[in-house]
């Protein structure tokens, strides 16, 4: 699936790069993937190299969220502008 928005924007955190850069991240609301089977959240890390808007999939919209954020930190910290510090 292609997103090409987050949606409604639920959660935002400003983080700083060893003080030079900031890095935002934006988490939309879960939804219901259109097959109805399951469930999606979207975020978007600006800041990074890859600043594509992405997702995490679960069973309800609790899950799709929980793996959002889990996703997140995992970008963040696997990134070579995170492995800088934050």
């Amino acid at each position: 699936m292609k997103l090409t928005s987050v949606g409604p924007v639920i959660a935002t955190r400003e983080l700083s790069l060893s003080g030079k850069t900031t890095v935002s991240v934006t988490i939309g609301k879960p939804e219901i993937f259109p097959d109805g089977n399951g469930c999606y959240c979207p975020y978007q890390i600006l800041g990074l190299r890859d600043q594509r808007i992405s997702y995490a999939g679960g069973e309800d919209t609790v899950q799709a969220l929980m793996l959002a954020l889990k996703a997140v930190g995992a970008v963040l910290y696997t990134s070579p502008e995170g492995k800088g510090g934050f």
